[in-house]
């Protein structure tokens, strides 16, 4: 996921001007406003800067527009409205270190936003602390921030953990991402452009739609990630035990098996086709942006560069699994096989990839893995597959006429993913 910069204009201010440019004219502008090395962008807020007209704090951050002369004012009443974003906070300015990184903002005062306080990460409903979801955050710690707004309450979410809840009724709202320091040149020393606030945003993506088309929220965190060579790792508390991850060695004959993306929850969440229409048979907003971070999990090296991507029809006539491998698929520069409905066809299927040689990727529902391995002469190393995992990779390696070894690694591709294994 990217950030969508042609939905949000840049306001920030410099020692002589506050200034904005539109979603259409966004370009770099140093050192407020900057690309990092790993494509994400850099918000620099000075101390000694001009601010806006209703703040007294600085500010470089991007401002929700719809388009370059029509800025975003929509209502907590009406409509879904969400923000999803991965952030890390760089650095803070002196003897108040405090920075605003994520806001939720009405016609006439912020309505949340993600404050940083020293070591201290909080959600704030208004101006008032709600909830810290940690006092040992690390600087250049990325995390995600997700904003879910529907029917006048606030979801506010931690890494893919639901922290916070707000009920509150307003209009003219929008989102904003970026760095706001909560200091100037009379509570921070000294008055110059080397004390400031600064924040990373590597990802953001807002959705406005008439129902719900978010994931659900998953059920366990996960550690933070570090920034590239911000200093001392951090270390997370508490540390879940990682398993062990065997390596895939070169083979004639190797099966990728993952389980499609994220699905509709009946009632609550529903699946978008990839033109964005309303479709119970289709991936989730979470799914397809799992089916974007696999392109880079099939292309970097880490697993053996697949010969052929099949993709199972799914059952009731589910699209889940082709649309979770097909970006993979023109990444590969392969076709997407599509010949068996899987879940069903479970003896076909194991004959067709018993016959095949190279490394396949397959895609399909999860309650069949089991099924189709056993069918296939595999060991089978672990039991049912859980409903709510869809971050494993399972690798079948050939070791004989019909006879197949089989581990799993995980995929640890989005925020709320799990280092264990099933």
């Amino acid at each position: 996921m990217a950030i969508e910069l042609a939905k949000f204009k840049l306001q920030y201010g410099t020692p002589t001007a506050f200034k904005e440019i539109a979603p259409s004219k966004l370009k770099e502008v140093a050192p407020y406003f900057r690309k990092g090395v790993s494509g994400e962008w850099i918000f620099r807020a000075p101390v000694n800067v001009k601010t806006t007209k209703g703040s007294k704090y600085p500010r470089s951050e991007l401002r929700e527009m719809y388009n370059d002369d029509d800025e975003a004012d929509w209502s907590s009443s009406s409509g879904y409205h969400q923000m999803i974003a991965n952030i890390a906070f760089l650095h803070l300015p002196n003897d108040t270190p405090n920075l605003v990184g994520c806001q939720i903002h009405d016609g006439d005062d912020d309505i949340t936003v993600f404050r940083l306080e020293g070591k201290k990460l909080w959600i704030t409903d208004g101006n008032n602390l709600l909830k810290m979801v940690t006092d040992k955050y690390e600087l250049g710690t990325i995390f995600e921030v997700r904003y879910l707004v529907y029917k006048d309450k606030i979801t506010v979410y931690y890494n893919g953990i639901s922290s916070a809840t707000i009920a509150r009724k307003f209009i003219d709202a929008y989102f904003k991402a970026g760095a706001y320091t909560q200091a100037n040149c009379d509570k921070s020393k000294p008055c110059a452009e080397t004390n400031y606030g600064e924040v990373a945003v590597y990802s953001l993506m807002v959705i406005h739609t008439s129902v719900p088309v978010d994931p659900a929220p998953t059920p366990t965190p996960v550690p933070p990630t570090p920034v590239p060579d911000p200093g001392p790792a951090p270390v997370p508390d508490p540390t879940p035990t990682p398993t062990p991850v065997p390596p895939i060695t070169p083979a004639d004959d190797v099966l990728l098996i993952i389980r499609h993306g994220e699905k509709p929850i009946p009632g609550s969440i529903v699946g978008i086709t990839a033109n964005g229409d309303a479709d119970d048979h289709s991936l989730i907003v979470r799914g397809w942006v799992r089916a974007g971070a696999l392109i880079a999990f099939f292309t970097s090296g880490k697993v053996p560069r697949a010969t052929a991507v099949v993709a199972s029809q799914g059952t009731t006539k589910s699209r889940r699994p082709a649309q979770t491998v097909t970006y993979v698929a023109a990444a590969l520069g392969l076709p997407l096989i599509i010949k068996y409905d899987i879940e069903v066809q479970i003896k076909e299927t194991a004959a067709f990839l018993n016959a095949r040689h190279g490394t396949t990727i397959v895609s399909m529902e999860h309650q069949s893995v089991v099924p189709l391995l056993e069918e296939m002469g595999a060991n089978t190393p672990f039991g049912d597959w859980p409903d709510n995992r869809f971050d494993i990779l399972v690798v079948a390696t050939r070791v004989g006429a019909g006879k197949w070894v089989v581990t799993q690694r995980p995929q640890l591709l989005l925020p709320g993913d799990l280092p264990a294994v099933l």
